[in-house]
């Protein structure tokens, strides 16, 4: 079974409030628990057919969900931004510089609809692109890692922002664990 993990640099975040952090803890905590729940359904098989289709169909969302905040919250906790490396060598590459690769990152966390910018890695190719999962399944790419993920629904922004998402996005890309984000990046096989 799965266990909701902790998250300490959570509480260093300037950018969010501790209630909007607490909620937003409290959200993911459902996600674990509601994966554990169609998990131990699915091993007692005493649902019929149909029923456990739409189990496995849930499924995805609850475990995406949980994974995904997984990723949003590891990859907080404002270390500096990267100077040098492979992984700006790639962003180079693919964007043309560091700054048009975020530019863009900004533009896809902008997109119209529930949720997550993600930068993520072609596992086949190397490449990286930044994409757009929306709600928590459509959009995702088979076979890339995720490298950094930003939370765009409303539950990450609105108790502090309102419906300002720019400003949240922006203030939110400031308290990036860069050395998360190299971490997954080195950790890549192509």
């Amino acid at each position: 079974m799965y266990k909701a993990k902790n998250y300490p640099s959570l509480w260093t975040i300037t950018s969010v409030s501790n209630l909007l952090m607490k909620n937003h803890i409290k959200l993911y905590k459902g996600y674990v628990e509601n994966t554990n729940v169609i998990l131990n359904e699915l091993k007692q098989k005493n649902e019929d057919l149909i029923c456990r289709q739409t189990m496995k169909l849930r499924l995805g969302w609850e475990f995406s969900g949980m994974r995904l905040h997984e990723y949003f919250f590891g990859n907080l906790g404002k270390e500096p931004m990267i100077q040098s490396g492979e992984l700006l060598d790639w962003l180079n590459h693919c964007f043309g510089s560091f700054n048009d690769w975020q530019e863009d990152f900004i533009e896809t966390a902008m997109t119209r609809g529930n949720g997550w910018a993600v930068l993520c890695r072609d596992n086949h190719t190397g490449n990286l692109m930044n994409i757009w999962i929306q709600d928590h399944a459509t959009g995702t790419l088979i076979g890339c890692q995720p490298l950094l993920v930003i939370d765009a629904w409303e539950h990450a922004y609105m108790i502090d922002y309102g419906l300002d998402r720019r400003n949240y996005i922006e203030r939110i890309m400031n308290e990036i664990n860069w050395a998360v984000v190299v971490d997954r990046f080195c950790k890549i096989g192509i």
